[in-house]
């Protein structure tokens, strides 16, 4: 289970809008699709279109689309916009009179520093229109419906 699921979230949505890319798409509907109360979609609909990865409407004709092509919008765009760190250190301070605690957080930090930017390096090899892509062929379908 992720601690933090807003990231896997905000990338369904962006692969929603990348589907009906020229479509307004309505929080509600998305909400429907990711199985979420709209009251969370529109706060990370909100953090996207801070973020300019998404333009959002409101009233009778309102919605949500793409600020940009999909091809445009890397997984590390969203991850820099949901603002998360995968590893943060206690806000407790280790003993410093056990050998450990004096020396865990300089140890791992350099460690977990390393791990987060070979995930950044990852996240930025991928699009949204890869995930779109790949949903379509996982689906079996030729991305048009």
């Amino acid at each position: 289970m992720y601690a933090n699921s807003q990231f896997i979230i905000a990338v369904q949505m962006l692969t929603i809008l990348a589907r009906y890319n020229g479509q307004k798409i309505r929080s509600e509907w998305m909400a429907q699709s990711v199985n979420a109360n709209p009251v969370i979609i529109r706060r990370i609909l909100a953090k996207l279109v801070k973020g300019g990865l998404v333009t959002a409407s409101t009233g009778a004709n309102g919605g949500s689309l793409l600020a940009r092509p999909p091809e445009q919008i890397s997984l590390l765009d969203v991850y820099r916009v949901e603002g998360k760190r995968p590893f943060c250190l206690p806000e407790n301070k280790p003993d410093r009179e056990c050998m450990v605690g004096r020396n865990i957080q300089t140890v791992l930090c350099g460690k977990l520093t390393d791990a987060e930017s070979a995930m950044e390096h990852k996240l930025a090899e991928v699009t949204i229109a890869d995930l779109y892509r790949e949903c379509a062929q996982s689906d079996g379908s030729n991305g048009l419906q």
